[in-house]
């Protein structure tokens, strides 16, 4: 209005505070006030812009402030007040959109955090069950190399103590030659080649275990028989004198040990034919005693010592034995399979055990022999390639087997003999063997 007046031949006036935004051809923000003091301040100016601006070009506001009709003020400042109200709800609606679209990304990155904390920790979880295995093998293997080690060294001392015994016989031979016109010499000659063959197989039984434990066997025996020392080869016919001494002697020999046995009988008291013997079972011809049968002397095996607070009779005191280094676990393989499996079939019992005893030998890294009577003649399954089964001969009782392996194995070996049968426990102990029950076996099994 006020540039349309200006450009009017003559000028029609207008507020003279509107002449520095005749050139806008938008009036800016600051502009809004300073235009409406002009236009506030000219009643005929603002009458001339009310005559040509309508309501729906002005707005509501714009035209009441233009006409100011009764209480125009009054409903201008509603309108005013009712459109900031709806501002203020469109800005709260506005910034609710944009905190629910900030939650939303916000509750997104956490899903995707939680999701990759659940991966870390399943990779640390596998990680610590790979460690932990990891650790169960090396101890296992530690372990092994450990009982090897131990048995190497056994074997080695029992060869060392063998090579001794015969050059101690080869020196008795020598000896007794030199006095080959004595009789007494001549027996001491028979009894030192004796002597002399058994060392010579103990050389060869520990020189076989040597060469399957990894090591070098001694050097080869000598051959047998072993001539006379000293005794040129072409002089043997001609001895003819000497031979017939030595088979005197033996001969000597043999009526000597009839008669010491004919007195052993004299000497032992009296035993009632018709008492059966305890170790005797019906159906089975029983055994002569292991008492009655001559055995070197030997060293004595030595019982494993528990550690302090631990009781014989106890699961803890059976575990702390079957890991110890180097140690046989020798279990009466019935006796232990119908205590721990009753209402089983006997196959089924058997299996039970020997499942139960590879998860020991896999658990701890024991060195076990499981014997079973042998009368119904079972087989041994394949794939027990952690246990030796063994099964008792005809006419021969596992409890027997079992008190002979443990009289006969090397005395430096540590031995743990699972039954609860009295006679084998007993045999055991007198073996310097450690006595567990069936019970504890199976619990230390099963742990």
């Amino acid at each position: 209005m006020a540039v349309a007046g200006s450009r009017m031949r003559p000028p029609v006036s207008s507020p003279p505070a509107l002449k520095p935004f005749l050139r806008f051809q938008k009036l800016p923000s600051a502009a809004l006030g300073p235009v409406r003091r002009a236009v506030d301040s000219d009643d005929d100016f603002r009458l001339r812009i009310a005559a040509v601006v309508d309501e729906e070009l002005a707005g509501r506001v714009g035209w009441l402030w233009l006409h100011r009709p009764d209480g125009w003020d009054e409903e201008a400042a509603a309108l005013v007040a009712a459109e900031q109200a709806g501002e203020q709800v469109a800005e709260e609606e506005r910034q609710e959109r944009a905190a629910t679209k900030r939650v939303e990304a916000a509750e997104a990155t956490s899903r995707r955090l939680t999701g990759e904390l659940a991966a870390v920790r399943a990779e640390l979880t596998a990680e610590h069950d790979r460690r932990v295995e990891a650790e169960s093998v090396r101890g296992r293997l530690e372990r092994k190399v450990a009982q090897l080690d131990l048995e190497l060294a056994g074997a080695r001392r029992r060869v060392t103590a063998t090579e001794d015994e015969l050059a101690a016989a080869n020196g008795r031979v020598a000896a007794a030659t030199d006095r080959a016109g004595d009789a007494e010499a001549q027996l001491a000659v028979v009894e030192a080649q004796r002597v002399e063959a058994d060392a010579r197989a103990r050389v060869a039984e520990a020189a076989l275990e040597l060469a399957r434990r990894g090591a070098e066997a001694p050097a080869a025996p000598l051959p047998l028989p072993l001539p006379l020392p000293d005794e040129p080869a072409a002089s043997q016919p001609a001895n003819g004198a000497l031979v017939d001494a030595l088979r005197d002697a033996a001969s000597a020999t043999e009526r000597l040990g009839a008669a010491l046995a004919a007195a052993a009988a004299a000497v032992a008291p009296a035993v009632d034919a018709t008492e059966p013997c305890p170790t005797d079972h019906p159906g089975r011809p029983s055994r002569p005693s292991r008492s009655a049968r001559p055995s070197p002397r030997r060293a004595r095996r030595t019982p494993l010592a528990l550690p302090g607070g631990v009781v014989a009779d106890t699961v803890q005191a059976a575990t702390h034995l079957v890991r110890q280094p180097g140690v046989l676990l020798v279990v009466d393989g019935y006796n232990a399979a119908k205590r721990g499996w009753p209402d089983e079939a006997l196959p089924v019992q058997r299996e039970r055990l020997l499942d139960a005893l590879e998860e020991l030998v896999a658990r701890h890294g024991t060195a076990v022999h499981v014997v079973f009577d042998g009368a119904d003649f079972w087989t041994a399954p394949t794939g027990r390639r952690h246990l030796r089964i063994e099964f008792s001969p005809a006419g021969v009782t596992a409890d027997e087997v079992i008190v002979e392996l443990v009289g006969s194995l090397p005395a430096d070996r540590p031995m743990v003999v699972a039954t609860n049968d009295g006679e084998v426990r007993a045999g055991a102990r007198a073996g310097g063997a450690n006595v567990i029950s069936s019970e504890q076996l199976l619990a230390a099994a099963r742990r």
